[in-house]
Order: C-alpha cells, then structure tokens, then sequence
C-alpha cells in the first residue's frame, strides 16, 4: 500500500516549524543584502518604465508540499523512512548516549553481579542502541526517499513564486513570493546530519535569487521580462540561483549557522541545473557571470547555449590584455 507525500509528513513535529521560522528572522536581511550585493541589482519603488511598482518580495514559511511532488506515491518502506527522517538526529543521539551508559555501567554492574556476565539492564543498553540505528539506517539510506526528494529535478525545499502579467495579479504584473517548505527543510536536514538553521538559509538565499533574477533592476532599470523567465531553460534559471547562492553564501564562511558548508553537503545530490553552476564558478569571474546574464535577459527568453556562449564571449572581453595588470 503507498501514501502521498502529505501524509508521510503529516506527524513532523511543529517545533521543526518554529526553527525555521527563527532562521529565517534571523538571517533574511543580511542574506537579501548579500544576494543584491553579489547580483549589483535592486528593487525599487515607484513606477519603473510605466510598469508597476515591484513590491518587496515576501517570505513565507508553510506546511505545503511542492507541487512537483504533491501526487507523488510512495511503498510502506519509504513511508516509515519518511515517517523517521525528522527524528534522524535524535536517534543517533539516543544511540550515542546507549552506548556511553553501556560503557560506564558494564564493568561496575560486572563487578557487582560477578562473572557471569553483564545483567539485563546493560545488555538492553546494548540492544537499545542497535535498535536505534536500525532505524537510522532505514531513515537515511542513500537509495531512500529523501535522497530521492532532494534529486527531484524542481525546487523542493522552497519555491519563488511568479505570476505573468494579466496573471492571479493582473494589475502587479511583478508579484512574486518566497515559500520555504520546511516540513522538507526538516526531514533534509536531519537526514543528512546539517542543521534545520543552514538549511533555511541555503534555500531562502537560493530563492532570493531567483527573484532578484526576475525582478532586480540593473543601471538602466531594466528587468527580466517576467515570461521570458519562464520560459527560459531551467539549467540557466537554477543554474544562476545556485550561482549567486554559492558567492552570497561565501561571504558567510564560519558564521550563520554554516549555510555556505550546507549549500557544499547539497548541491552535488541535486539534479543536473542545480550543479551546472559550479563549472560557471570555475572558469568564470563574477563579472562575467554578471554581464552575460544582465545583456542576455534583455531580451526575454535565454537557452542554455546562448548563455555559455555569451560567457565565453563576456570572459574574453574582460581578459587581461597580454602583459597587462591581470
């Protein structure tokens, strides 16, 4: 018998919720600050080209399920993996601390109850232990279903949320929200040993993103048309929100709860357009990364092609002269 996502993740306890929203308190404005700072794009209020005034970008935490992944079906073995997944971390606490009660009460029990062997109660620590990781096994598994979930080839912790002009909001033709997931946020995170904290910093920064990529004004107060986003290849769309994630993050090495180790741990389990930017860090510098993308947006739709080919191009246009300052 299979279940919905939904109902696998029903029994997360609320408290995962508070930490979320907690993270996201604590570090949305000097994520927002660093994603606008690394992008050189802005909002701005008021009337920009006779369009209507870009509103700033909400955030919102829910118990939602992605839409990708709303009708997935899951076997009764990935439902109980998903059922353990937000406790992951308490049980290898609970076996750690089994095994240290084993250690310090095996010899002095021994001592007292003679040769024989250890009496039940340290035996059960023992036992206890084993349980504890048997479980732990099951919830973390590599071919498990959160490995899986986070492979989905969609944004599964967060989303940033567009409408088209004559859209939901035909009188905004520029809405747009961040929704963090963080019944996801807390079973990722748990089953893969990070913090609830990290993980929302990486996802929030990662959205952000996107809806700078949309909506941030470059120096000539242009923005990404909003159907030409949509309509763009999603290696180029997740491939530049994964791009500013990894240099706003960077500004952040040792400090916000390890969002720039997390985002390290994460995206080399995701799906392909989220991994293709980690080539664009390596060959390019944040300039033409920035170039290519604010000349290619101008004009709506953007393949993939198209933009590797526009930084190649952008890369030579900022090359040293030879024997010149590099």
């Amino acid at each position: 018998m299979s279940r919905t996502l939904r109902d696998a993740l029903l029994g997360i306890p609320d408290a995962f919720e508070r930490e979320v929203r907690e993270a996201v308190a604590r570090h949305e404005r000097p994520l927002r600050e660093a994603v606008r700072a690394e992008m050189e794009l802005r909002f701005a209020r008021g009337n920009v080209k006779g369009e209507d005034p870009v509103r700033r970008v909400p955030v919102s935490v829910e118990a939602a399920i992605p839409r990708c992944l709303e009708e997935a079906q899951f076997p009764e073995e990935d439902v109980l993996a998903l059922l353990l997944a937000p406790h992951a971390e308490a049980l290898r606490q609970f076996a750690r601390r089994a095994d240290d009660l084993d250690a310090a009460l095996h010899e002095p029990l021994r001592l007292q109850v003679g040769p024989d062997g250890p009496p039940g109660a340290a035996r059960r620590f023992r036992e206890a232990a084993e349980f504890a990781r048997r479980l732990l096994l099951l919830a973390c598994r590599e071919d498990g279903p959160v490995p899986r979930i986070l492979a989905f080839d969609e944004d599964v912790l967060g989303i940033y949320e567009f409408v088209p002009p004559g859209g939901l909001f035909p009188n905004d033709p520029f809405e747009g929200r961040v929704v963090l997931y963080w019944r996801v946020i807390a079973i990722v995170a748990n089953v893969f040993e990070l913090s609830t904290e990290s993980i929302t910093g990486v996802v929030l920064a990662h959205e952000l993103a996107h809806a700078y990529s949309h909506l941030g004004l470059d120096i000539d107060d242009r923005r990404w048309p909003t159907l030409g986003m949509a309509r763009s290849d999603r290696h180029v769309v997740e491939g530049l929100a994964q791009y500013y994630t990894h240099r706003a993050l960077r500004r952040f090495p040792g400090t916000h709860g390890g969002m720039f180790t997390a985002f390290s741990e994460l995206w080399p389990k995701q799906a392909a357009p989220y991994r293709i930017h980690a080539e664009w860090v390596r060959r390019y510098s944040p300039e033409a990364v920035r170039r290519a993308f604010t000349e290619l947006r101008r004009g709506g739709e953007i393949r993939l092609a198209t933009f590797e080919k526009a930084l190649d191009e952008a890369a030579t246009a900022l090359a040293p002269e030879e024997g010149g300052r590099p």
